[in-house]
């Protein structure tokens, strides 16, 4: 584990090695429980209460003011308009011995224990403006405070429960990237590989894949591959290059392979992370004007709900692995829902934005074989057991396996050109049992299988399995003798 104790500078230094990682002793060495009590009753056990704005008024001669204004939260999904309520109270005098203090009367205003509020600031006017100071009795402050809090109480009620009061509409705004209309977004079985062997297993397999994503940069740099797999299939499946995990800036080797690849002729990007997108767009936008290749998100990027869909300029996504079959269909179902019901109300908008990118007819895949990456680390495995290969920026990968507390096997690849680790499940998710009701449940859907580190005879066993389940016949006879989970499918993460 990273060293999570206030000893370690952590990764603004540096992004792995020996020193971070914890190898005998627990991952931290404790916290203070009163910051973990106060943490306790704010964010677990604590009541959930609404932040307001305090704005004290006392000015000699005339009556104290309090304001308190409630703080929309930008990150509610529901729209809710900002409320005030300002009251009154006793007249406010010239200090003859002991003036009031500023800290006082923040003191005193923010006891707002027992409400259903917490101030998040606090101001006070009028303090200053003669030499003696103001007064006002304690009681009366704390009166105040009692009435604004009451006032603010029924105008939130008022607000709540009358619907001819204005609810001010939050437009989603529609999403800045233009695909050309000549993109095929659907494939009914895509297949990634990762070496020469695990496609030459697909090539010779009755599987017939729509979509083959390859995910090392050494055979995208072989000129006749592409050409040769599209040769060799009567209808040529999408060729996809599988970017890395994770792309930096502190060498030019990441940013030069993107570029490299956008000179590729293939179809689409599996892109792994928000910068190969915000790279990739910049990119063919400065160039072409439009994007000519599809974009499709990963798993490893945010897709557990609608809005996050939504958000990301792709044009097709791939469901969590984290969620369960259950869950996808909640999901898209809001998503499709939401599409209807926002752009419905936008008809030109609409028809003029399809006309360029053909939103919001996305694509999806689910993920029904392969290992699932239960960590993708900065740091390395092997460098802290045995030494770095020194080998960075080169095209070059090791696969070491590691053993969890259960003494099971763990796969871990080290990617020493872009530097990051990839660990993977000790079993491979399969569904293949599953996939008529996946099938039946989702029409729409693309499924993908992922190779990673299976050997060639493995991945030709496969192959053979889903094509037997996806001609409606019973998988022959030692074809299904590997172990295997179905990861999420019957419950999700929580």
């Amino acid at each position: 584990l990273y060293m999570r104790s206030q000893i370690e500078t952590g990764y603004y230094h540096r992004h792995n090695g020996r020193e971070m990682v914890t190898l005998s002793q627990p991952g931290y060495s404790g916290s203070s429980e009163t910051l973990l009590k106060e943490i306790r009753d704010l964010y677990l056990t604590g009541k959930k209460t609404i932040p307001v704005q305090m704005t004290a008024r006392l000015i000699i001669g005339k009556p104290a003011e309090l304001i308190l204004k409630t703080v929309a939260n930008e990150h509610s999904l529901r729209a809710m308009d900002e409320v005030s309520a300002s009251v009154r109270g006793e007249e406010v005098q010239e200090a003859r011995k002991a003036p009031l203090q500023e800290e006082q009367v923040i003191r005193s205003l923010k006891k707002l224990g027992g409400t259903n509020f917490h101030c998040i600031s606090c101001t006070v006017e009028g303090l200053t403006e003669n030499r003696t100071g103001v007064f006002l009795p304690s009681a009366a402050l704390n009166e105040l405070r009692r009435r604004a809090v009451a006032s603010l109480e029924e105008k939130i009620l008022l607000q709540k429960d009358n619907p001819t009061l204005p609810v001010e509409r939050k437009e989603v705004p529609l999403p800045s990237f233009h695909a050309g209309n000549e993109i095929v977004r659907k494939a009914n079985l895509h297949v990634s590989v990762e070496s020469e062997e695990q496609l030459s297993a697909l090539m010779r397999s009755p599987l017939k894949a729509d979509r083959i994503s390859i995910g090392v940069l050494p055979l995208l740099q072989n000129p006749s591959l592409i050409q040769n797999i599209r040769s060799f299939y009567k209808e040529p499946p999408q060729i996809f290059a599988a970017l890395p995990f994770m792309t930096r800036e502190e060498t030019e080797v990441d940013l030069k392979d993107l570029d490299f690849l956008l000179q590729l002729p293939i179809d689409g990007f599996v892109i792994r992370n928000l910068e190969e997108l915000a790279y990739l767009l910049a990119k063919e936008e400065k160039e072409a004007g439009q994007r000519k290749r599809m974009l499709l998100a990963d798993a490893s990027l945010y897709c557990w709900n609608h809005r996050a869909v939504l958000a990301l300029p792709v044009d097709a996504f791939t469901l969590p692995l984290e969620l369960s079959f259950h869950d996808w269909g909640r999901m898209l179902a809001a998503l499709r829902e939401f599409e209807s019901r926002e752009f419905e109300s936008r008809e030109f908008e609409l028809r003029e934005f399809e006309r360029k990118s053909n939103f919001p007819k996305r694509s999806y895949e689910i993920p029904v074989y392969g290992n699932a990456p239960m960590m993708v680390s900065a740091n390395c495995v092997k460098k802290t057991v045995s030494g770095c290969s020194g080998r960075r920026g080169e095209c070059y990968r090791e696969r070491i396996f590691m053993k969890d507390r259960t003494d099971r096997q763990l796969p871990v690849t080290c990617e020493c050109r872009y530097c990051y680790n990839i660990i993977e499940n000790a079993l491979p998710t399969s569904l293949h049992k599953q996939l008529f009701a996946i099938r039946k449940s989702f029409p729409d859907a693309g499924l993908r299988l992922a190779f990673t580190g299976e050997r060639e005879d493995e991945c030709e066993r496969v192959c053979r399995l889903f094509h037997e389940v996806e001609s409606g016949r019973e998988p022959s006879s030692g074809e299904e003798t590997f172990a295997y989970t179905t990861g999420r499918y019957r419950k999700s993460t929580e």
